[in-house]
C-alpha cells in the first residue's frame, strides 16, 4: 500500500470531521445523534489510518537504503573529445564490448574479466589481437605482453635439451643447455591521426572503430619494418650476425653464401639443411618480392616452380611455400644484391625473435596541427621491444664477394 496515499486519506477524513465541528459551532448547538455517529466513524477511520501508517513507516525503516548511482561511464570518444592538448589518456585499460568487427561501446575498467556472454577486451588488446591479420611477421614471432616498465624472461640461449639418464643430467646440463635472460624494454614509437572537427564533435560517429582501424594498420606497418630491420636497441632479423666470411657467429645463427649474380636452387637447399632438423617443421621463409619472383622462375627436378602458391587456404587468400614451408614476403627485406646484404631468412621465428609489447597506448590531442583545415590531430604512442632469442633457429642467406 502506498504510504503517501494513506496520508492523503487521513487528511481528507480529518477535514470532514473539522467541517462537522464548524457547522455545530456556527449554529451554536450540540451535535445531533446522526452527527455524533459520523464523528465516531471519522475518529475510528483516523485511528485505523494512523495504525497502518505507523506500520508502514516502521517497515520502511528496515529496508536497505538505495545505493547512490555511479557516475555515467565515459567512452574513449568522450575522453578524446575532452582532451585539451596538454593531457594524455592511457587507453590500454579501455574495455571493448562486443565483437571486434562491430565495436559498439567502450567503458573504463580495471581488468578483463567476462560479464555474462560478453568477453571483455581492452582497447590495446583489440589492436594487438588484430595485428596478426595485418602483419604475418608479427603473427609468426613469439609475443610477451606486459604492463611494467621492463620485463625480463629467461630463454634457452643455445640448442634444445634432450632427456638423458638422471645420473648424467648434471653433467649434461653444464655442457649443453644454457639459459640467458632477455630484458625487454619499452622503446617508444608514435604516429599521428587527424580528424575533422565536425567528425570528432559528431556523437554518432564511431571514433573508437576508426581509431582501432587506423592504429592497427599503422602498428602493423611499423612492426613489419622493425621485425626485419630493427631500430637502435630493437633487434630485427638483420641483427643476426652472419656474414659471408663468418657463417657461424657467436649468436648461434648460420649463414649461406649467395652469389651477387643471383640466388640458385642449391642455395635454397643449403639453407634448408643448414637449419637443425628440429626446427624445419616449424620454420618460415622470409624474403623480398624480388626474391620471390626469382624463386618462382626456378624449376625443381619435376619441372615445378620452386615457389608455389596454394589458393585453397581457409578462410581465403593465397599461401606461398618453398620446399613445403610457408613464405612471408616483406618489402623491408634487402634486395640490393650488394655484398654482405641479408636477402633471405629461414628459421623458426617464434624461437628466433621475441617481441615485448606494453598493453597500453597513449593518446594526445592537438587543435593546432590542422588549424587552417579545421582538423584535430591525435598523437598515439606505443612502447615495445624486439630481441633475438635462440640463434640456432635461424639461417640467413647472405650475398658473398663477387
Amino acid at each position: 500500500m502506498n504510504l503517501e496515499k494513506l496520508i492523503e486519506q487521513r487528511t481528507a477524513v480529518i477535514e470532514k470531521l473539522e467541517a462537522l465541528k464548524a457547522v455545530a459551532m456556527t449554529e451554536t448547538r450540540a451535535f445531533t445523534d446522526d452527527e455524533i455517529a459520523k464523528v465516531d466513524g471519522y475518529k475510528k477511520e483516523v485511528a485505523r489510518l494512523d495504525a497502518t501508517i505507523k506500520e508502514l513507516e516502521e517497515t520502511r525503516s528496515f529496508e536497505p537504503k538505495a545505493k547512490p548511482q555511479a557516475p555515467a561511464e565515459k567512452t574513449i570518444a568522450d575522453e578524446i573529445r575532452a582532451l585539451d592538448g596538454t593531457k594524455e589518456i592511457e587507453v590500454g585499460m579501455i574495455e571493448v564490448r562486443g565483437n571486434m568487427a562491430n565495436v559498439h561501446s567502450m567503458t573504463t575498467v580495471q581488468g578483463s574479466q567476462a560479464i555474462g556472454n560478453v568477453a571483455k577486451k581492452t582497447f590495446a588488446d583489440t589492436i594487438l589481437d588484430k595485428l596478426a591479420y595485418i602483419s604475418p611477421l608479427y603473427g609468426a614471432i613469439r609475443k610477451e605482453r606486459f604492463t611494467s616498465a621492463n620485463h625480463q624472461i629467461p630463454v634457452q640461449a643455445n640448442k634444445l635439451g634432450k632427456f638423458v639418464p638422471m645420473t648424467e643430467l648434471a653433467d649434461y646440463a653444464k655442457q649443453s643447455a644454457t639459459f640467458a635472460p632477455i630484458n625487454l624494454e619499452p622503446h617508444k614509437f608514435g604516429t599521428m591521426i587527424s580528424f575533422s572537427e565536425e567528425v570528432l564533435e559528431d556523437e554518432g560517429y564511431n571514433v573508437e572503430g576508426e581509431l582501432i582501424t587506423q592504429l592497427t594498420d599503422a602498428y602493423g606497418i611499423t612492426l613489419d619494418e622493425l621485425i626485419i630491420k630493427g631500430e637502435g636497441d630493437v633487434q630485427g632479423l638483420e641483427s643476426f650476425g652472419v656474414k659471408h666470411d663468418t657463417l657461424a657467429p657467436a649468436d648461434g645463427s648460420k649463414g649461406v653464401a649467395i652469389a651477387q649474380a643471383g640466388i640458385e636452387i642449391d642455395n635454397i637447399i643449403d639453407m634448408y639443411y643448414a637449419l637443425p632438423i628440429r626446427y624445419r617443421q616449424t620454420a618460415t621463409w622470409v624474403m623480398s618480392d624480388k626474391m620471390a619472383l626469382a624463386l618462382s622462375k626456378m624449376k625443381d627436378a619435376n619441372g615445378m616452380p620452386l615457389l608455389t602458391q596454394n589458393y585453397n587456404v581457409s578462410p581465403f587468400g593465397a599461401t606461398h611455400t618453398v620446399l613445403g614451408r610457408p613464405v612471408i614476403i616483406s618489402e623491408y627485406v634487402s634486395s640490393t644484391g650488394e655484398e654482405n646484404s641479408k636477402e633471405i631468412y629461414f628459421g623458426d621465428l617464434k624461437r628466433a625473435l621475441i617481441i615485448g609489447e606494453r598493453r597500453s597506448l597513449k593518446l594526445t590531442k592537438s587543435t593546432e596541427y590542422g588549424f587552417v583545415r579545421d582538423e584535430i590531430a591525435i598523437k598515439a604512442s606505443i612502447r615495445l621491444d624486439i630481441k633475438r632469442g635462440l640463434g640456432e633457429a635461424m639461417v640467413v642467406g647472405v650475398v658473398a664477394n663477387a
